[in-house]
């Protein structure tokens, strides 16, 4: 399998300080030139659409689960009064539950930033994992709460930054953005880079018009760019984000520019086994996996690293996932179909021979990392899905 663009960092992240210096910080997917061209004028159209990865949406109608971790009772009222307002323009409802299974886990506190993953994203984080902060230390008014709440559950929702625009046209003054930053917030050239400077690719918008206004766009500070544009802090929805939310989760008909999406349930086990008349090892992963959206193309893959947690390096191309030993097997998914794997009997096998893994530090043992991976119609490769890794030992060839 060729190396295609991966991202892994799905974590995003807003602050909203009580000083003049604001915490920021942002993850987008991909690397992509800005548009030369000023997109910025004294008219803003409020009918523009926003950045969403249309791969991590829930479908809709879904009833999220939405469990607290922590957090007055008078906080998380305030957080559901404040959330609800996606719903009243989103085909999503939000169930709070404080026990058993739960899609949104939120985690309210002093000190910890405000952050959220993507849409479905979620689903891959432990079921004791908060899969959004809250910094409480930043709720200095309701209106500040109000914003980020808002600003935090768009991108539960799949919503992405809209400063990542690849049409925004910022013009970033990059050499004293990387001076102040790192004097502020640690973060060397490359974060910054990645967090800061980066754009989406033109497959995330949904529209051709830049949100400034959007809740999803970061503040922008006049000495942050070369021709001293700015951006207030957004502490309400805009018209482009009530017509996204809303084109991307319809009460009727299709989502907006649907694409592939894969949902993994019941996952049993990895079941690993020794293949002494094939000489490798048989892989027979168990679970239920359910498309929607339009039909795509997904890899099933197992990945193996040595003792240390380290990935097998790849030397020969023939058994490799983006440069790493591994085996796998492709799929096509069909939209409204549910298949199950060796649920019932062994139907499904992923194998890799002996001398694949002989790389392994100490031979005979490798951990395996099993994972579900949908590729998009650019090539890119998404994670949907990681079982938890399983160790295991086989008779030395």
């Amino acid at each position: 399998m060729n190396k295609s663009t991966f991202p892994l960092m799905l974590l995003v992240m807003l602050g909203i300080a009580n000083s003049t210096i604001a915490q920021k910080a942002c993850t987008t997917l991909e690397k992509n030139a800005k548009l030369q061209k000023d997109f910025h004028s004294t008219h803003i159209d409020s009918s523009g659409r926003g950045l969403a990865d249309n791969y991590y949406l829930w479908n809709p109608g879904s009833v999220l689960k939405v469990k607290f971790l922590s957090g007055s009772p008078k906080m998380q009222e305030k957080v559901k009064s404040f959330a609800s307002e996606w719903t009243q323009y989103a085909n999503i409802k939000f169930q709070y539950v404080t026990s058993g299974a739960s899609d949104i886990r939120i985690l309210l506190a002093k000190d910890k930033g405000h952050n959220s993953y993507i849409g479905t994203v979620c689903k891959m984080i432990g079921d004791y994992e908060e899969t959004m902060n809250l910094d409480t230390t930043d709720f200095i008014t309701d209106l500040s709460m109000k914003g980020t709440v808002l600003h935090e559950f768009g991108h539960a929702l799949g919503l992405l930054h809209e400063h990542s625009n690849p049409i925004s046209g910022i013009q970033w003054n990059k050499d004293t953005i990387y001076k102040n930053y790192w004097k502020w917030y640690g973060w060397d050239k490359d974060q910054v880079d990645y967090q800061v400077f980066r754009t989406v690719a033109a497959s995330y918008t949904n529209g051709t018009t830049y949100d400034p206004v959007s809740i999803m766009h970061y503040s922008i500070d006049p000495w942050e760019t070369t021709n001293g544009y700015s951006v207030a802090w957004n502490y309400y929805l805009s018209s482009g984000d009530k017509s996204l939310i809303a084109a991307l989760y319809p009460k009727k008909g299709p989502s907006l520019n649907e694409v592939p999406r894969l949902s993994v349930s019941n996952f049993q086990k990895l079941n690993v086994q020794e293949n002494k008349s094939k000489k490798g090892i048989s892989l027979f992963p168990a679970f239920d996996l359910s498309a929607f959206g339009k039909s795509g193309k997904a890899y099933l893959v197992a990945e193996f690293y040595d003792t240390n947690w380290q990935p097998l390096a790849d030397s020969d191309g023939e058994y490799s996932f983006e440069d790493r030993v591994a085996a796998f097997r492709s799929i096509n998914t069909i939209p409204g179909k549910k298949t199950s794997y060796n649920k019932v009997k062994k139907d499904f096998e992923i194998f890799i021979p002996y001398d694949q893994v002989e790389t392994a530090k100490d031979k005979g043992v490798v951990y395996i990392q099993f994972r579900i991976v949908l590729q998009t119609k650019d090539g890119e490769l998404k994670d949907v899905y990681y079982a938890s890794p399983a160790a295991f030992s086989y008779s030395k060839p």
